[in-house]
């Protein structure tokens, strides 16, 4: 039946109170429109009445170059992540940069002059007195511009102030104002972030982003440049560098540009940092550094010339092949032992098995390894139920 069938058989009454439906949906539509018109206003930003939304119209918002502190490497108002394994470097690698912000000195590869000016530290791993201070004074810092928290300070209900260590999560306010009262800052250097990251999560990616906004838009008001020092995942061996930082992708994802620090695998006394990826520059640039000791017997940074063009995957590959074929010889060898130790398919207790290891010098992954490969059954035997291992199809 069409439609003009149906309004032939409706009775007036029944037209009149459809007109009157109609007119009542029309009405309830224009007012749910008139409540949502202030989005489409174009003024700079727009409270959206009840949507709990900040809304800019883009023909307000006045355009902005990016400000490079390090040209390809980090910018005011941008974090920066720089991981590597332990060992490396990267502290030393951030110390050497906030020498040259704070002194206004030369970045490598004649990549310009830094603009002079405050840094802030945020450091879990290392003493200010013994190890940061040495280690400025190593790579020429200007001290006087360089300042560290050591501790978050509370009051409790009896007015006792107390210390406490400092995350991100409880006390980026405290960290926003003490970055404003600075007389220039310019950058601000977090070592490790993991360390200041308690109470999140950072295998979870809401939690991770959630907790790195607040200071990622504190630092794009100020204008200052962020150094935050990550670690790779332990045990990963290959695979693409960019998915081998440790906790979640959103660090990676968070940072505009992301570096890591491998060892050169052409002269181990040389360290590369390599990007992984950098969203706001076009170059791919990396940088070859060694450490050297200072008068002071502390250790700095001294950068290569010249630049490198190797790609961090590249690097990585070469790096892990040679660790990978060691690891590859030394399985087969604990496999061979654990075959050769089980051949008579009789059960035999696993301590003592794990003693013999240990004398051998062979690892628990290398070990569990090797069980897998060979089908070790186990199983607790005897009164005081003690683990014993087999070849499969042994006699029980």
């Amino acid at each position: 039946m069409s439609a003009a069938d149906i309004i032939d058989l409706m009775t007036p009454a029944q037209m009149s109170d459809q007109l009157t439906s109609q007119a009542r949906t029309i009405r309830l539509q224009r007012e749910e429109l008139e409540e949502l018109r202030p989005l489409k206003i174009s003024r700079p930003t727009v409270e959206a009445n009840g949507l709990g939304l900040t809304v800019a119209c883009i023909e307000t918002i006045e355009a902005r170059d990016l400000e490079p502190l390090w040209p390809g490497v980090l910018w005011l108002g941008k974090p920066t992540l720089v991981c590597g394994d332990p060992g490396l470097g990267k502290s030393q690698l951030a110390l050497s940069v906030a020498a040259t912000v704070s002194r206004g000195g030369e970045w490598p590869c004649k990549a310009g002059r830094a603009e002079p000016g405050d840094v802030l530290l945020l450091s879990a791993e290392d003493d200010a007195a013994d190890t940061i201070r040495p280690r400025l004074t190593a790579a020429g810092a200007d001290l006087a511009r360089v300042h560290v928290v050591t501790a978050a300070q509370e009051i409790d209900e009896d007015g006792t102030a107390r210390e406490r260590f400092l995350t991100l999560t409880e006390h980026s306010p405290a960290l926003i104002e003490a970055m404003r009262r600075l007389d220039r800052p310019r950058l601000l250097v977090i070592d490790p972030v993991s360390a200041f990251m308690s109470g999140v999560d950072s295998h979870n990616n809401a939690e991770v982003r959630a907790a790195l906004a607040v200071l990622a838009r504190a630092a794009a008001e100020l204008r200052v440049a962020v150094l935050v020092i990550g670690h790779l995942n332990k045990g990963a061996t290959g695979g693409k560098t960019l998915y081998r930082a440790a906790g979640s992708l959103a660090f990676v994802a968070a940072a505009r540009a992301a570096y890591v620090v491998e060892r050169d695998p052409d002269d181990a006394t040389f360290r590369l940092l390599l990007p992984m990826k950098v969203n706001l520059a076009k170059d791919q640039t990396g940088f070859r550094f060694s450490i050297g000791e200072a008068d002071n017997a502390a250790p700095y940074v001294r950068w290569a010339d010249e630049p490198v063009s190797e790609a961090a995957d590249d690097v990585l590959a070469r790096v892990v092949a040679p660790r990978q074929a060691a690891s590859d010889a030394r399985q087969r060898e604990v496999t061979d032992w654990l075959r050769e130790a089980l051949r008579d398919r009789q059960p035999h207790e696993a301590i003592g098995l794990w003693r013999q290891a240990t004398e051998r010098g062979f690892g628990e992954r290398h070990v569990k390894a090797a069980c897998r490969e060979l089908g070790v059954e186990k199983r607790q035997m005897g009164f005081r139920g003690a683990w014993h291992w087999q070849l499969h199809g042994g006699t029980p």
